[in-house]
């Protein structure tokens, strides 16, 4: 490397000898005399020949280096058409022989066939190739997105993601959650019904088994069938028969037949002798106010509880009072009440 007057590098400029005789090592076409170097495996280094490129029947490489210039770390390469067979390949139309074995992603012999091979056709624009559009009509075997794309006698399975033999219209079920379709040359996708077991589902009716899992949302073996509702809402409704632990407002949601104090479904163990809801209901038009309470439950007036009397207790943060059912140990009244009028409790 050279260096300038204060010592520091400068850039190394290398003499490349060019009208290279047949025989010699290249890089590039313009390294020989015969402007052609012979390549065999990409990314190698060629020996100049004498026959010249546009002589041969196929190219041997997918890339070519056209030209050097003084620097050795630039190169100008170009992509190649009329690809040799066992060159690796994107597209049949890189192909010599019209087919590029998708499998092996390399130009095979050609085979004869009334149904597209590829996902893409492919285009040559500016020396490099470049994807111009879709298929249809491909054939079984062929990767796919929808089933419209796949040759008659297929259709698109949505979990090999490729072309299979048979109809959709004959499946036992759905393989997947969604589908789609061109409509005016655009895709459209759409949800499913009639889903096979293990595919997502929002409600039973999607599914071919009749049940969909309230807990992993996938389509189940009716042999799971649930004896209670894990979820206050399931496919756009309320659910009743709820199961315990799950919130609710009346007890008529809970499996139960009892929604506690705190909301939620509860088994029947929890009753005792006193009450320690305020507000209980049937259904949500019947909310009906407590009487019986226990000890320490918000209270009006003394008929709300058990041990009848309800202590009033001004709050430090609301103007009104409020009251708690405790055991009497006054002898004289702290409420205004002792029967409750209507609008209170």
């Amino acid at each position: 490397m050279a260096c300038d007057e204060n010592g520091d590098p400068t850039l190394a400029i290398y003499n490349e000898i060019v009208n290279r005789c047949n025989g010699v090592e290249c890089r590039c076409e313009s390294d020989c005399m015969s402007n052609t170097c012979y390549t065999p495996v990409q990314g190698k280094t060629g020996t100049c020949i004498e026959k010249r490129r546009s002589k041969f029947e196929c190219n041997e490489t997918r890339e070519i280096c056209l030209s050097s210039t003084l620097i050795p770390t630039y190169l100008a390469f170009i992509q190649t058409t009329n690809l040799c067979l066992n060159v690796s390949c994107t597209y049949n139309e890189q192909c010599h022989s019209g087919y590029c074995d998708q499998s092996l992603s390399l130009c095979a012999p050609a085979k004869l066939t009334t149904c597209n091979t590829t996902q893409l056709l492919g285009r040559y624009n500016e020396r490099k190739w470049v994807a111009n559009e879709s298929t249809v009509n491909r054939c079984m075997g062929v990767p796919c997105q929808c089933d419209y794309q796949c040759q008659e006698g297929t259709y698109c399975n949505q979990v090999s993601e490729k072309c299979t033999e048979g109809d959709r219209k004959t499946l036992r079920c759905n393989e997947t959650i969604s589908l789609c379709e061109e409509r005016e040359d655009t895709i459209m996708t759409y949800f499913t019904t009639n889903k096979c077991s293990g595919v997502s589902c929002f409600c039973d009716t999607d599914c071919h088994s009749g049940y969909c899992s309230q807990q992993s949302f996938l389509c189940e073996d009716p042999s799971q069938e649930r004896t209670c509702n894990s979820l206050e809402v399931f496919c756009n409704k309320s659910q009743s028969n709820r199961c315990l632990g799950i919130s609710c407002f009346c007890d008529n949601d809970c499996q139960s037949g009892y929604c506690n104090e705190h909301g939620k479904c509860a088994s029947s163990d929890e009753f005792s002798d006193c009450e320690k809801r305020v507000r209980a209901c049937k259904t949500p038009g019947e909310i009906r106010h407590l009487k019986n309470r226990c000890k320490g439950i918000y209270c009006n007036c003394d008929e709300e509880c058990q041990s009848g009397f309800c202590e009033q207790i001004v709050s430090p943060y609301q103007k009104s009072m409020y009251g708690q059912c405790m055991v009497r140990t006054k002898a004289c009244n702290s409420t205004v009440r002792q029967i409750c009028e209507d609008g209170y409790g």
